[in-house]
């Protein structure tokens, strides 16, 4: 069975612990490589889909994990009993329906530990919803797979702010950190900016679009003096 980058990382910023959830679980290969590991006792595996379910189990099965990983067929968090397990991974998935998956099952959210996630897309409306519920980002890193650029975040209970919302799309622990990888991160803001200015530029303009656009500017000449600093400051390490 071959392991992703993706789900490599994944494992390694897991937390060990006695039980865990692997929400959206897919082919199980998550669960599997923690078992693996000795880092997780019981994992649940657990997906919406019946299809993913069943491939799921078969490759538990496979793998003689079928006593370590227990595959449940189900919405979310819906399968889990609150203080069942002490974590959840839940990755894979759009920024927007993790969290739907977080809020719909509000009593077993709040009875973990600890929740590793890794979105699709609106990394930043999840850093808000975390600070504003009582989550602090204890861990965050990258990972490049088939040029798609990831970010996963080891999340525990505590206080987290963010000075503003750009803030919350670049990411504090990322700029801390200035890992190999937040050189493309912020090329990738940047790039957003322009490509939102251009597509407002070419349009009829009105107050609302002008407004934008400067904002955009504003938001771009801050993240290229963000980046030139990180190069800088990558530069006088080597």
């Amino acid at each position: 069975m071959k392991i992703s980058a993706r789900i490599r990382k994944l494992a390694e910023l897991a937390p060990a612990c006695e039980s865990a959830a692997d929400i959206g679980t897919d082919h199980g290969y998550l669960p599997i490589e923690l078992c693996r590991l000795g880092k997780v006792t019981h994992m649940i595996a657990s997906d919406i889909h019946r299809g993913p379910a069943e491939r799921a189990e078969a490759h538990v099965r496979d793998c003689g994990l079928s006593e370590c990983i227990d595959v449940r067929l189900g919405n979310g968090l819906s399968v889990i009993r609150p203080g069942e397990i002490s974590g959840a991974v839940i990755a894979g998935m759009g920024g927007g329906l993790m969290l739907s998956v977080l809020e719909e099952s509000a009593a077993v959210t709040d009875s973990l530990e600890w929740i590793l996630l890794q979105p699709m897309n609106h990394v930043s409306q999840v850093r808000h919803w975390l600070a504003v519920r009582g989550w602090e980002i204890g861990k965050e890193t990258f990972v490049l797979e088939d040029g798609q650029l990831y970010q996963m975040m080891l999340c525990r209970k505590g206080l987290m702010m963010f000075q503003d919302a750009l803030w919350e799309e670049i990411g504090q622990i990322h700029w801390q950190r200035k890992e190999r990888l937040f050189d493309r991160h912020l090329t990738g803001l940047i790039h957003r900016r322009e490509l939102l200015i251009r597509g407002l530029s070419g349009g009829a303009p009105s107050e609302k679009s002008r407004r934008r656009i400067k904002e955009a500017q504003k938001e771009k000449d801050f993240l290229e003096v963000l980046l030139w600093k990180y190069r800088q400051a990558v530069s006088s390490k080597s």
